[in-house]
């Protein structure tokens, strides 16, 4: 399947670690805006693509920026949403990694991913056991692959595209492997 990833925009989570990551739902900082607005120059959205999008603030400022032409068609599912990467045991989801609920999301015009279970909405996937996210994470690409139009997009956070690389492309990343604010890559596996 190819799959083009691609990283939210810049918010304010990331202005000053470890104090700003407590922010509930952060939005993108003037920096993320023009990132987001430069993804719409250089990887346009066509008629026919799906974008799978992360129910946060920020990846949610960030498509809309980036469709400025509103041609693409958007989900928003948690299989999208943050994720904790490498998975560490005694973990807490942080603040600025809580997903909004889908009722919340549901006042967009966004398609909801509604064949997700109530749990996962409630908690997403960021602190998911490796196995079991590997095996129904599997599944959602699945799902994915079932989409003929155009192009597949994931517009994610740097844990999850990294996991979601890692059973794609049948090996083993680092956090070395993050994308940069607003970076993609292409994806086969």
């Amino acid at each position: 399947m190819n799959m083009i990833v691609v990283r939210h925009a810049e918010a304010r989570h990331t202005a000053d670690p470890p104090e700003s990551l407590q922010l509930r739902h952060p939005v993108l900082t003037e920096k993320g805006r023009k990132q987001a607005e430069e993804l719409h120059r250089r990887l346009p959205l066509k008629s026919g693509d799906l974008v799978f999008i992360s129910p946060t603030v920020r990846t949610l400022e960030t498509f809309h920026h980036w469709n400025q032409s509103e041609v693409a068609e958007a989900m928003v599912t948690p299989w999208a949403g943050p994720r904790i990467f490498p998975q560490r045991k005694g973990c807490e989801t942080l603040p600025c990694d809580e997903i909004l609920s889908m009722e919340e999301v549901s006042d967009s015009s966004l398609q909801v991913d509604e064949r997700c279970e109530a749990e996962l909405w409630e908690h997403g996937i960021n602190l998911m056991p490796d196995e079991v996210f590997f095996d129904q994470g599997r599944q959602f690409l699945t799902r994915c692959r079932k989409w003929r139009k155009g192009r597949v997009f994931l517009l994610s956070h740097d844990g999850t595209i990294t996991s979601y690389r890692e059973i794609l492309e049948s090996r083993s990343l680092t956090r070395n492997d993050f994308l940069l604010d607003a970076g993609w890559v292409h994806v086969h596996g």
